[in-house]
């Protein structure tokens, strides 16, 4: 064996690098374990009161999807259970009842399942998230005309309810094409 020059004075030494190499090993798993909590729970939140009250779709076995397929199916049907919760305005007249405070909470749950539905690419994922905006611009005019103090007009609150029900229409399709 031939011996090592000793190494030049304040280098650091291997008993000198181990506290250092454990803290980075460290921080690298704690945001590797925080990015996985976000991509699999959307930050690890879990399901508001209104979305455990909700029921859940039935699920597709998981030998026909694809992983991805099924986090996609994971997050949005939590996305829409969430959003079809108890105080989901879906008929005209849930919708004229609605005050400042209500419409607030239905305009951030439409906001929170857009959110969810968004960034998916494939066809189905996008009409939903197209039906989901044309809820939140329906949603939109009604917080405008309670904010005004006008009152909600019959017309605007037939478009709620069919926006409504063209969501729960698309998201039934997206279900089909995506977790079956």
């Amino acid at each position: 064996m031939t011996d090592l020059p000793p190494p030049p004075a304040g280098a650091p030494t291997p008993a000198r690098r181990r506290p250092f190499l454990l803290a980075i090993a460290a921080g690298v798993a704690v945001i590797v374990v925080a990015v996985a909590a976000f991509a699999l729970g959307r930050g690890g939140s879990g399901p508001t009161p209104r979305a455990a009250a909700a029921t859940s779709a039935p699920a597709a076995s998981a030998s026909t999807r694809s992983a991805a397929d099924q986090v996609e199916c994971t997050n949005i049907d939590r996305a829409h259970n969430a959003w079809a919760g108890l105080s989901l305005p879906s008929t005209a007249a849930d919708v004229k009842a609605l005050n400042e405070v209500t419409v607030k909470m239905a305009m951030d749950d439409g906001d929170s399942y857009l959110d969810a539905v968004r960034g998916y690419n494939d066809q189905p994922s996008k009409d939903l998230a197209a039906a989901i905006a044309g809820y939140n611009f329906e949603l939109s005019v009604v917080n405008a005309q309670v904010v005004i103090g006008s009152g909600v007009d019959d017309e605007q609150a037939a478009a709620v309810e069919a926006a409504v029900a063209k969501v729960a229409d698309k998201y039934q399709a997206w279900r089909a094409a995506t977790c079956s």
